[in-house]
């Protein structure tokens, strides 16, 4: 494993790297496979994402289009929901509790950039800050 994706499991400051961009290419592949699901194909979306993610709860349903960076960053609890088109950007841990509803297009963002534009543009640093939902809650537009 490379010193900056250990960097990116600490959460520290990190740039990209060849372990991060085949992990990412990894989970590429799997979702383009879940996003090319039919609408019958429940048991093979899950399947694939028992795959993908750090760890899956029981019944837990995740509509297509899904997206996220690296998916074993991402854990979902039980009988969790996460409606179409949601994207995590799994670089820090996302923890999804359980019986969590979330709506369409919801976005996980926890990258954060400098503030000082040669560090940002010109050295491409980032650190990622975990995102954890607890049980129960409801995320979406009204």
């Amino acid at each position: 494993m490379g010193e900056n994706k250990e960097r990116m499991l600490r959460n520290e400051w990190y740039l990209d790297e060849p372990d991060l961009v085949e992990d990412r290419r990894r989970c590429w592949r799997l979702l383009d496979h879940f996003n090319a699901t039919g609408p019958d194909d429940d048991t093979e979306r899950e399947a694939i994402l028992g795959k993908l993610v750090g760890r899956l709860g029981d019944d837990v349903i995740v509509m297509p289009r899904f997206q996220c960076s690296y998916g074993t960053q991402s854990t979902l609890g039980h009988r969790s929901f996460v409606s179409h088109d949601a994207l995590f950007m799994d670089d820090a841990a996302i923890t999804i509790g359980d019986d969590v509803r979330i709506g369409p297009r919801t976005q996980l963002l926890p990258a954060q950039h400098p503030v000082d534009d040669h560090a940002r543009r010109q050295e491409g640093w980032e650190r990622p800050l975990p995102i954890s939902i607890g049980d129960s809650t409801c995320l979406g537009g009204a």
